[in-house]
């Protein structure tokens, strides 16, 4: 339908004549009053109702009391009147159709009215959970229609605004929620249902297990975003072998004890970097001295201050002079020197789980024949002592290590040999009257003692560096 136009009533207008005669084409009408009547254009008046010459005229304008007419409406037919004849505001069935009409458009529940501008449309009801949307496109400029992601404000839509519940699963387009649309800390263990996360619903990157090594010297560590807890393992440097002496001909080094192992894991209590402690191995004795003992690896926290982990160092071995030949304490104990021309030294011990297990053997010797401080095969089982044989080649074999994070460490030191002029020093390929090679770094192992047929000085080998690594699901 046509756009409709308001009219311009007023109550109560004042019944007027007419003061001229106009024609049936006349578009002018001269009044005797206009008091009472509109000044808002347009409506309708009637010329001598009730007659054979009634007519309705809209009125468009009015000058004192000359009125501008549109002739013959509603029905009528346009005549002409004479002087006197009654005229008058009057409310027509052509605005009585217009309001039906518009009433007659709407036809279902939900609809609404619109327009184009120069009619009146229907629109019908949207869909469930549409909303009403301007649309400069759409035919009566508004349309129903979903609201698009560029159509929110940012913080219109808070936690506090949604109802529990409201949003479900299936809510939820695949892929629509990231890691990055997700604040730090705004999910937490109290928001996640028991079972809720498992293997299969994690990216494999995700599920990774990291292992960091430190092989070398201190280091700072910074501890990743998210991690809360780490499984560790902590190797302690091994002990020097023990030396020959220029004093005493043929008196071999003991072995240097292996460092000891570690394995634990730890929460992270508060702190944001570990402080890594990797010690270098005990030094080989020297000049008939024992090897020194090897250090503490170590996990400490900068801001607690909380030691995480520690594993200590082996004993070193002892040397072939008459005052140094007792093998040292330590994780697990460096095999003795010899003692008489027997020329055997002890076998250092292997990794011990704890520093009471730092049982430290006699002199090895073809009657002795008992080698250094207690190993273990794992992290709680008790050790076994070094270089256990009745033989001068069994007598100065090192003491068992143990394989642990996939990686084979703390092997006590083999103490030296020289009977006749035939065995060879430690287990370090060297032959008689030389120093042995020093222990693999980052093992723990003990390092070898020296051997000698003559009363010359030669050192015992370097013990093992220590080992800390990290392990975690990032």
């Amino acid at each position: 339908m046509a756009l409709p136009v308001r009219k311009g009533y007023k109550g109560a207008p004042a019944e007027a004549v007419l003061t001229n005669s106009p024609t049936s084409g006349d578009t002018s009408f001269v009044v005797d009053t206009v008091s009472g009547w509109s000044t808002t254009f347009p409506y309708y008046c009637v010329v001598e109702p009730g007659t054979s010459k009634e007519e309705k005229v809209k009125v468009t304008a009015i000058s004192t009391l000359t009125l501008t007419v549109v002739r013959a409406q509603d029905d009528t037919t346009a005549s002409g009147h004479n002087a006197g004849a009654a005229i008058y505001p009057v409310f027509t069935a052509d605005e009585a159709d217009e309001a039906n009409e518009i009433a007659s458009v709407m036809t279902t529940k939900g609809d609404l009215i619109g327009t184009d501008g120069s009619s009146i449309n229907r629109l019908g009801v949207g869909t469930n959970t549409h909303v009403l949307q301007a649309d400069s496109t759409a035919t009566n400029g508004f349309k129903w229609g979903q609201v698009a992601t560029a159509g929110i404000a940012d913080s219109a839509i808070t936690s506090a605004k949604i109802l529990d519940a409201t949003i479900v699963v299936g809510d939820i387009a695949d892929g629509a929620i990231t890691s990055a649309k997700i604040l730090d800390g705004t999910i937490v263990a109290g928001d996640i249902a028991d079972g809720a996360i498992t293997v299969g619903k994690l990216a494999a990157g995700v599920r990774n297990l990291t292992e960091t090594e430190f092989t070398s010297s201190n280091a700072s560590y910074t501890i990743p975003s998210g991690v809360t807890g780490i499984w560790a393992l902590c190797v302690g440097s091994g002990g020097g072998g023990g030396s020959t002496s220029t004093a005493t001909a043929l008196n071999c080094g003991g072995g240097g004890g292996a460092g000891q192992a570690k394995e634990k894991f730890f929460v992270i209590s508060g702190d944001t970097t570990l402080n890594i402690t990797v010690p270098a191995g005990g030094a080989g004795g020297t000049a008939g001295g024992k090897g020194s003992s090897g250090s503490a690896a170590t996990i400490v926290g900068n801001t607690s201050v909380t030691t995480y982990l520690s594993a200590a160092g082996g004993g070193g071995g002892g040397g072939g002079a008459a005052a140094n030949v007792t093998g040292i304490s330590g994780a697990s104990g460096g095999g003795n020197g010899a003692t008489t021309s027997q020329q055997i030294g002890g076998g250092g011990g292997g990794m011990a789980s704890s520093a009471a297990n730092s049982n430290r053997g006699p002199f090895g010797s073809i009657l002795t024949s008992i080698g250094g401080g207690a190993t273990a095969t794992s992290i709680t089982e008790t050790g076994y002592d070094g270089g256990s044989a009745l033989s001068p080649t069994g007598a100065r074999t090192g003491g068992m290590g143990l394989f642990i994070f996939g990686r084979g460490v703390c092997v006590g030191g083999s103490g030296g040999a020289a009977s006749s002029h035939t065995h060879f020093g430690g287990a370090a390929s060297v032959g008689v009257d030389a120093t042995p090679t020093s222990a693999t770094a980052n093992t723990g192992a003990g390092g070898n003692g020296a051997a000698t047929s003559l009363s010359t000085s030669y050192a015992g080998g370097n013990g093992g560096s220590g080992l800390v690594v990290l392990r975690y699901v990032y």
